[in-house]
């Protein structure tokens, strides 16, 4: 992997590579447009947004990214501690349910997108193993921004006659790297001084999950008392310490996921 450049722009880091990268593409969409702004300027945004519901609570990545004609070919990665959004993001991408696209490009005070898009028709299509919904079952790793082609000409069209005014046409490819998960596994339990201590891995990244409890093993499982609320981290990751209690009988235990 060659690295070229990072850029910090703001609060986010957008690392710019020119190839190579050691996780799998699951799903990528190609994005063009062609629109014009009241402003003179070479510089473009492009910025993809998702949402559970049209009109909702939005999360966007590379909202604060922008390219000019020289970035062509330069693939721009956003992933965990990059953005704010990149948890809300992966989760409406990953949560099992239909999620609705947007794309927002601009240049300064004018632009044009569209929105209201779902994942099963954003992306060119979803990986092997895919729910037919969104990438529920997968390990999101980071995401990719590349501008193909961009060109702007100011003033353009110049519709107003002002000579205060760029036109823009540009494609481009938005990437989801990551992996597919198992689904999780109750780990072996170690003893750390009066301490259960478990270690789980290949969980649902940022999904919630259960341990349940019981004195009776051959109980069915509506009956198995819930002992412990937590959430994967980002890979599907979680430590859990639980309190030796003596004073109470033997407890079986229990790994549960929500039912969606």
């Amino acid at each position: 992997m060659k690295l070229k450049l990072t850029q910090i722009i703001g609060t986010l880091s957008f690392l710019v590579i020119s190839h190579g990268f050691s996780q799998s593409l699951l799903t990528e969409a190609h994005l063009t447009g062609l629109f014009g702004a009241a402003t003179v300027t070479n510089l473009i945004n492009l910025t993809i947004g998702i949402e559970p519901r049209v009109d909702s609570q939005l999360a966007e990545l590379f909202e604060d990214l922008f390219v000019q004609t020289n970035d062509v070919g330069h693939t721009y990665i956003i992933g965990p501690g990059d953005d704010p959004d990149f948890a809300t993001f992966v989760t409406y991408l990953t949560d099992g349910y239909v999620s609705f696209f947007s794309v927002d490009a601009s240049m300064g005070p004018g632009g044009g997108g569209e929105s209201g898009v779902r994942e099963v028709n954003f992306f060119t299509g979803l990986p092997p193993g895919n729910n037919g919904v969104d990438l529920g079952g997968f390990v999101i790793d980071h995401f990719s921004l590349r501008f193909d082609t961009l060109e702007t000409t100011s003033p353009g069209s110049d519709p107003n006659g002002d000579g205060v005014w760029t036109d823009c046409s540009y494609a481009a490819t938005f990437s989801v790297y990551g992996q597919a998960v198992n689904p999780p596994q109750l780990p072996p339990v170690s003893l750390s001084g009066t301490n259960l201590v478990w270690n789980f891995t290949n969980g649902f990244p940022y999904e919630p999950f259960y341990v349940v409890a019981s004195t009776n093993i051959l109980l069915a499982s509506t009956y198995w008392i819930r002992v412990v609320t937590n959430q994967f981290d980002q890979w599907g990751r979680r430590t859990l310490i639980l309190p030796i209690e003596p004073d109470k009988p033997r407890r079986f235990y229990r790994i549960a996921l929500p039912v969606q």
